[in-house]
C-alpha cells in the first residue's frame, strides 16, 4: 500500500483549514442529533470508511450500527481492527446488492459518499432505505458542491496545488460551472450536482431541511458541501 493511501485521514483531518472543512460533515450530524426525536439510534451508514463518524456520536445512544463501505483505501479494514462493542458492525459493500439494512432502522447516514455512486445504483439504494427505515426515522446526508463558483475554485486549486483533478473539456467545465451536468460525462465528482441528487431523493423521502456547509449563513451554491435532512414519506 502506498504512503498516499496510508495517510488518507491525515490528508483530510490532520490540522488546519482542511480539517475544519472536512469535519463539518461530522459536526452537522452531531448538531442534528441534538434535535431529532429518537431515544435510541439504530444506524445504517453508507460510506463509513474507518468508522470515524462514531467518534462524534455517544456510543451509549446507539442500539445498533451497520456500517457499509467498499473498503476504499483500506478504510473498512482499519475499522474492523478497532475494539467495538457487539452492536457495531461493518460490512463490505461494493454495490447495492451488498446493501442489506436491518428492518426498521431509524437513522440513515451518508457523508460525502453518494457522489461516487451512479444514479441508477443510487435509485436502488434509496428504494431499499425507503422500504426498511422506520416511519419515525431520519436521513442525514452530505455531498460536495460540484457546481457554481465553488466548483471552479476547487478545480483550479487542485490543479495548482496538486497538479491533478478530474479531466474536463472546456465545454464540460463551462456546463459543470453552470450546473447543467447532463452535458458533462459522469465520473464520480465529475458531472455530479447536489440539485440532481435532491430530485432523486424527493422521489422517496420528504425534505426537512437543506443547508450549505460549513457556512450555513451563505447560500448552498457558495458552500463547499451541502447537507440534507429527510424523513420517510408518510
Amino acid at each position: 500500500m502506498s504512503t498516499n493511501k496510508k495517510n488518507y485521514n491525515q490528508r483530510l483531518f490532520k490540522s488546519g483549514i482542511r480539517k475544519w472543512l472536512h469535519t463539518s460533515r461530522f459536526r452537522f450530524v452531531s448538531k442534528a442529533l441534538e434535535t431529532i426525536d429518537l431515544d435510541s439510534l439504530k444506524i445504517t451508514e453508507l460510506g463509513c470508511f474507518d468508522g470515524k463518524l462514531l467518534d462524534f456520536i455517544p456510543i451509549k445512544r446507539i442500539e445498533k450500527y451497520q456500517g457499509y463501505d467498499a473498503d476504499w483505501e483500506g478504510g473498512l479494514s482499519v475499522a474492523k481492527k478497532r475494539d467495538w462493542p457487539e452492536k457495531i458492525e461493518f460490512t463490505k459493500c461494493k454495490d447495492s446488492n451488498d446493501f442489506l439494512p436491518s428492518k426498521d432502522f431509524n437513522l440513515f447516514i451518508s457523508l460525502e459518499t453518494l457522489e461516487h455512486i451512479n444514479e441508477d445504483m443510487l435509485d436502488t439504494y434509496f428504494q431499499k432505505v425507503s422500504e426498511q427505515i422506520s416511519k419515525n426515522g431520519y436521513l442525514l446526508i452530505t455531498v460536495p458542491n460540484e457546481i457554481g463558483p465553488v466548483f471552479l475554485l476547487k478545480f483550479f486549486l487542485k490543479r495548482i496545488l496538486h497538479g491533478k483533478g478530474y479531466t474536463y473539456t472546456f465545454q464540460e467545465l463551462f456546463w459543470q460551472m453552470l450546473g447543467i451536468t447532463s452535458k458533462v460525462e459522469r465520473n464520480e465528482h465529475k458531472g455530479f450536482s447536489y440539485k440532481e441528487l435532491k430530485i432523486l431523493l424527493d422521489r422517496y423521502f420528504s425534505l426537512e431541511s437543506s443547508k450549505g456547509l460549513p457556512f450555513k449563513f451563505l447560500p448552498k451554491i457558495l458552500n463547499f458541501s451541502v447537507s440534507f435532512i429527510y424523513r420517510p414519506k408518510k
